[in-house]
């Protein structure tokens, strides 16, 4: 399916806790080898990580203000998803770029050690 001038590999509506997204898959591939995925809030009419970016990020110990930077560069804004912080746009293509610059980021600080 293509779609925003991008391929997407599927795209399925799903509910989490209780709200409606619809999940789209990429052929873009995270540092884990799996699927680069997002999902489009229908509340908020705007496309989310769900908190992936920051959670990558911690988990490698970057400096969450690293995804903060990325953030801005790609013209992505930092969403609260409970206690925790996602990434957001209106323009999936600029997701799909920060997430990527995130995921990228981290697995070169792996590299340089």
């Amino acid at each position: 399916m293509q779609k925003y001038g991008l391929e997407f590999e599927k795209v399925e509506d799903v509910e989490i806790k209780g709200k409606k997204y619809t999940k789209v898959t990429s052929s873009f591939l995270r540092p884990d080898n799996k699927k680069v995925y997002f999902y489009y809030d229908r509340q908020e009419e705007t496309f989310t990580d769900h908190c992936q970016a920051y959670y990558t990020a911690f988990c490698t110990h970057v400096d969450l203000t690293v995804v903060d930077w990325v953030a801005a560069r790609y013209h992505c804004q930092r969403g609260k998803l409970g206690n925790f912080n996602e990434l957001q746009s209106d323009d999936p293509v600029a997701l799909i770029q920060a997430m990527l610059a995130v995921y990228a980021w981290c697995e070169m600080k792996e590299w340089l050690k």
